[in-house]
């Protein structure tokens, strides 16, 4: 009985050492996997971030702009309206002749 077993018992603990190397072998191709798509992702959310910053940048500048417009025609407005103020007149009392 143990002598007929001992060369399955063998077999069967290099069959195991096969499935332990497979195992990992699988872990490190799951792991190198993962380290791919964490890169991946790392990559566009780096692309998302530097679309977003332009974009709210570029929403700043036009901002900036508009304000700078409205200023102007506030500028050319008050030059060219009038204001409500009298203007002074010379009177005297005799017309000159």
């Amino acid at each position: 009985m143990f002598v007929g077993g001992g060369a399955d018992f063998l077999g069967e603990l290099v069959n195991f050492r096969d499935d332990v190397g497979n195992l990992v072998k699988s872990g490190t191709e799951i792991v190198a996997e993962g380290q791919a798509f964490l890169d991946d992702a790392r990559a566009a959310l780096h692309i998302f971030d530097g679309l977003a910053g332009f974009a709210l940048d570029a929403l700043d500048k036009v901002g900036n702009f508009l304000g700078g417009l409205r200023g102007l025609f506030g500028q050319l407005a008050d030059f060219v309206g009038d204001d409500g103020k009298s203007e002074t007149v010379l009177t005297c009392a005799e017309p000159l002749r």
